[in-house]
């Protein structure tokens, strides 16, 4: 599978490889944070009266991931992340 990107922001990034869910530019995180569907908690809040979702990642975990996208952004990224889900949900 080829590798599908997503940005958010100005600094956000979303890759997928179809194995591996990285997304660089969190709030609190430095660098990027790897997850793989067997071991991922994947939440979604929203959207809210602007239309922005946020996307929460294991959130069981000391460090938490949470992304806030636009309407916009959360229009070229949901598809990225159903596929996410759908393989969080297989590995269950």
């Amino acid at each position: 599978m080829e590798i599908q990107e997503v940005r958010v922001g100005e600094r956000g990034l979303f890759a997928w490889d179809g194995r591996i869910l990285e997304v660089f530019g969190a709030v609190r995180a430095s660098g990027s944070r790897r997850f793989h569907p067997s071991v991922a908690e994947l939440r979604l809040d929203g959207p809210d009266n602007k239309g922005r979702v946020t996307i929460h990642l294991n959130w069981h975990d000391a460090n938490t991931t949470i992304v806030q996208v636009e309407a916009e952004e959360w229009a070229r990224l949901r598809p990225m992340l159903d596929e996410f889900a759908a393989a969080v949900n297989a590995a269950r």
